[in-house]
């Protein structure tokens, strides 16, 4: 497991998970608002949280839930790691 930097703000036990993650983009065309751009880079505000569509295996049970964006780091070896929030789903099972 990587060693977090910083404060931990976590509000809910984790638990390792290995398993194939399929996730679904909504094609909507999304408005945001530049803040800066640089030669490498840009960064903008949407008026909420990117959103997507997972499907995941879970204890041998397929599991399809809505998510947002939260936040997104990159990995020594040049990938991307991203985390994403559950949105509330009163009819989902506990992870």
């Amino acid at each position: 497991m990587r060693e977090k930097k910083g404060r931990e703000r976590r509000v809910s036990t984790r638990r390792e998970l290995e398993s194939k993650i399929e996730f679904f983009v909504n094609a909507d065309i999304i408005a945001a608002k530049s803040i800066n751009i640089s030669e490498t880079g840009l960064n903008f505000d949407t008026g909420e949280p990117l959103k997507i569509h997972l499907r995941m295996d879970i204890d041998g049970e397929l599991r399809d839930r809505e998510a947002q964006f939260i936040w997104a780091t990159r990995n020594s070896n040049g990938g991307i790691s991203y985390g994403f929030e559950f949105i509330s789903d009163p009819k989902e099972h506990q992870f």
